[in-house]
């Protein structure tokens, strides 16, 4: 998810000219992209505390959104100038303020006070992001990203929202790193998130989804445990712990996490879906059933639960629910092999579009060569065609690919008539 009004890589954009020039002519010491970090980094070296405020504000060529730039350029020159303070156009409509010997509660105090200033002239809403040394194990040199990520928090909350930098900022920091790839990122950002706020739940389950990618699954199940401790009505971190259950064949105790998370929370299509799954694997269908009609409830355009909700009507021999199933499976995934192989069976079964079952059937073996199931159902259509030179192909390539027994939906059919 990006915020409104910004990605990350955005916020980083360099200066436009035409901005630095108008600013210039105001405000001839005016410092520009890198020389501002550098310039305040010398200042601070030794700074026992100093606190970075960012603000960003959305203009263009036009005049007035200038003047805005400008204003807010003045306001926080009057600070630096008033509290010893380095400032300076950093990045593309982004100002900052590094500010000796303050704190958070002033910065914010003084950010809410540009933005009333604002609001008297009509102009547009602004956000900023805050951060603060000492914090953490953070180094001087890296404050300035901190507030970087507390103005990309803020754009997940408001228009002219002022954030302080905080645990809530690294966890959408680390989740920005992961939906990119990059895991071993994203846990650093997570772990030290988790130290600035050792009771945020949210913070731990997202550090144990980032080490279950990686195959931890000892620190994975260690940081669910804490989530579901600290927030025991969180339903997501029953069912991630659930899943690593899963994943290390324990299905007794996934199917119990995935009962937890559905008692804490009903409305996760995930955990609907792996509750039919479970169900399915232990033959009970009726159950089965039920969480996947509760799962394509959730989320209409999962393929695969219309799929295993296909299957589960194939076991009870419903063929006309299956294919209602497995068809809708198809129009939100028209290369699943498994929901067109199964359907290209029933239209056989049933007699129905016989010529596109075998097209059907096709594409399935065409998408799946090496499943012997699918070449087994194409023998069958051939034969239920009359075309046994190809169905007695079809057939060994089946044998061949270790399927021995006919499947569900061709068992007892008559051979050439339809089975209803």
């Amino acid at each position: 998810t990006v915020p409104k009004g910004h990605s990350h890589e955005q916020l980083h954009q360099p200066p436009c000219d035409f901005q630095i020039a108008h600013l210039h002519s105001q405000f001839p010491e005016l410092m520009v992209g890198d020389n501002v970090a550098s310039k305040a980094q010398k200042r601070l070296h030794m700074a026992s505390r100093f606190t970075v405020l960012v603000l960003k504000t959305e203009v263009d060529q036009e005049s007035a959104p200038l003047r805005q730039l400008e204003t807010v350029a003045a306001s926080i020159k009057q600070l630096a100038d008033n509290h010893d303070g380095t400032w300076g156009l950093l990045y593309h409509n982004l100002l900052a303020l590094f500010l000796p010997d303050s704190n958070p509660e002033q910065c914010r105090a003084m950010a809410l006070d540009i933005q009333a200033r604002l609001a008297a002239r009509d102009f547009s809403p602004i956000c900023g992001g805050i951060a603060h040394y000492p914090t953490d194990r953070y180094q001087r040199h890296q404050v300035l990203d901190n507030a970087i990520k507390a103005l990309y928090h803020a754009g997940f909350c408001g228009d002219d929202a002022i954030v302080v930098f905080d645990a809530v900022s690294l966890n959408i920091s680390g989740d920005r790193l992961y939906n990119q790839g990059d895991i071993a990122g994203a846990i650093s950002e997570f772990s030290i998130a988790a130290r600035l706020d050792p009771a945020n739940a949210n913070v731990f389950n997202s550090l144990g989804v980032a080490y279950g990618v990686l195959g931890n699954y000892p620190k994975a199940l260690e940081a669910f445990r804490i989530a579901i401790r600290l927030d025991t009505g969180e339903g997501i971190a029953y069912y991630n712990y659930g899943l690593v259950q899963l994943l290390l064949g324990d299905l007794e105790t996934a199917l119990s996490y995935f009962k937890h998370a559905k008692a804490n929370q009903a409305d996760i299509f995930e955990v609907s879906l792996q509750l039919g799954r479970l169900f399915m694997q232990r033959q009970e269908w009726p159950q089965a059933l039920t969480h996947l009609r509760e799962a394509v409830r959730l989320n209409a355009k999962a393929g695969v639960a219309y799929r295993l909700k296909g299957d589960c009507h194939v076991k009870s021999l419903d063929w006309l629910a299956a294919k209602k199933a497995y068809g809708q499976a198809i129009r939100i995934n028209p290369e699943d092999a498994a929901a067109l192989s199964a359907l290209a069976a029933i239209y056989g079964r049933l007699g129905e579009n016989l010529e596109l079952a075998e097209i059907f059937a096709q594409q399935s073996i065409s998408l799946s060569p090496e499943d012997g199931l699918f070449h087994q159902r194409l023998g069958h259509l051939y034969q239920r065609n009359g075309n046994l030179k190809k169905a007695q192909t079809a057939f060994e390539r089946a044998t061949a690919l270790g399927v021995a027994g006919t499947d569900v939906i061709w068992a007892n059919a008559a051979g050439s008539s339809a089975a209803t």
